[in-house]
């Protein structure tokens, strides 16, 4: 088709909602996690329809399609989003730890300015996991979620320690440990004291730091 008055190529029509590229593609399902992120933690799993989340996000329910395969697929990855978060902060806490016990130390002091640092991003996680776990969910996700905590534990822990990190110690100590955090942040969601909960957090990861020593005795 040629413009009549010009006699040049028209420009092409752009679809409205449609991706015009790669890198435009990314940038949407990023504003899109964001702003899933946000809405959950503000309002809950329930508010979070895909046309809340792209007025969130400002954009058009079709873009979120034009994203995303499903509803589903937009929750885990936002759930992917909150692993790798935690990921990030575990790994970049024990880089310069010399030793398994500062490891330890390290993690707990990193884990917990985490949390506090956004609170919302927790209740989010827990959303997410329960809403994996009922009938119509995704269980899988809920196991890969927590098996994912454990091993990034003890694949960081090993690292400290110069050992394997199929070490069944280490991964048993791993398990505690995301079992510890995970009490305490319920607790903190729950209302309870910030010190309070923080005190306990110090007793925890003496705890654990006794059971290291027992088990390398």
């Amino acid at each position: 088709m040629t413009n009549s008055m010009a006699g040049t190529p028209a420009a092409p029509v752009r679809r409205r909602g449609r991706p015009p590229g790669k890198r435009d593609g990314e940038a949407r399902r990023e504003r899109l996690l964001e702003a899933a992120i946000r809405l959950i933690g503000e309002r809950g799993l329930a508010a979070a329809t895909t046309r809340a989340i792209a007025e969130a996000a400002g954009m058009t329910q079709a873009m979120v399609h034009y994203s995303f395969p499903g509803k589903q697929a937009l929750l885990d990855a936002v759930l992917e989003r909150v692993h790798a978060a935690t990921r990030q902060a575990l790994q970049e806490a024990t880089r310069e730890a010399p030793d398994l016990d500062a490891a330890l130390a390290a993690l707990a002091e990193a884990y917990w300015r985490h949390v506090r640092a956004d609170r919302a991003l927790q209740k989010v996680q827990y959303e997410l996991t329960l809403a994996a776990l009922h009938p119509n969910g995704d269980a899988a996700l809920a196991r890969r979620q927590y098996q994912g905590y454990v091993a990034m534990l003890g694949e960081v822990l090993a690292e400290a320690a110069g050992t394997s990190r199929d070490d069944a110690d280490l991964q048993c100590l791993a398990g505690t440990a995301v079992a510890l955090m995970d009490g305490l942040i319920l607790q903190l969601l729950a209302g309870e004291d910030e010190d309070a909960v923080k005190a306990r957090l110090d007793t925890g990861l003496a705890l654990l730091r006794g059971t290291l020593v027992e088990t390398k005795g």
